[in-house]
């Protein structure tokens, strides 16, 4: 795939689904229609940079990266992590897609995306065509859990590994999140 010589803008916006709004972004005018979801802790524009989004060619596309509640742009509130989250934000993507009138859609997830992912095409079997996951687990065992422990105090990741978090959220918010994460895991 080549990039087109003139680009289109990439629109932000947010939509009131359910009970909050919720922030996206919209890349190409395709007929193609995709939505991107972003892992744990993420967001669209950590997730699917401008650079990820313009490698696709815009007329043959039109994707929709979310940001799940409580992440990135559909804040606030803050992200309330509990077992079933990736179930509960599967509604707000099938929902948002609808409300962009961007169905039926191949429905793509990074990491913990790929997760809710999972329940969107489930949930929405006549709207998902295609499903994509990314670096997805869907289960996570003692040596997952042991992983996630270990990685649960973010202060002491490497600084290059704080600093793409650090660009769309503060300190203190990484480390709340990302430990109630891994204790969600350990459920």
């Amino acid at each position: 795939m080549t990039v087109d010589e003139n680009p289109i803008s990439i629109i932000e916006g947010k939509e009131f689904i359910k009970d909050r709004d919720i922030g996206y972004c919209k890349y190409g005018n395709g007929p193609m229609k995709c939505l991107f979801i972003c892992g744990g802790v993420g967001c669209y524009k950590k997730d699917y940079p401008e650079s990820v989004l313009r490698a696709f060619k815009e007329s043959e596309v039109t994707i929709i990266c979310i940001d799940p509640p409580g992440y990135g742009t559909s804040r606030p509130p803050d992200r309330v992590q509990e077992v079933n989250r990736c179930k509960m934000d599967s509604e707000y993507c099938i929902e948002l897609m609808k409300a962009l009138n961007q169905t039926p859609f191949v429905c793509l997830g990074w990491s913990e995306g790929g997760r809710t992912a999972v329940h969107v095409a489930a949930n929405g079997k006549a709207l998902v065509t295609h499903l994509i996951l990314l670096a997805t687990s869907t289960r996570v065992d003692w040596r997952g859990d042991m992983a996630f422990k270990g990685m649960r105090n973010t202060r002491q990741w490497l600084q290059s590994s704080r600093d793409v978090y650090l660009e769309f959220y503060s300190d203190e918010y990484l480390q709340e999140q990302w430990s109630a994460l891994c204790d969600v895991v350990a459920k």
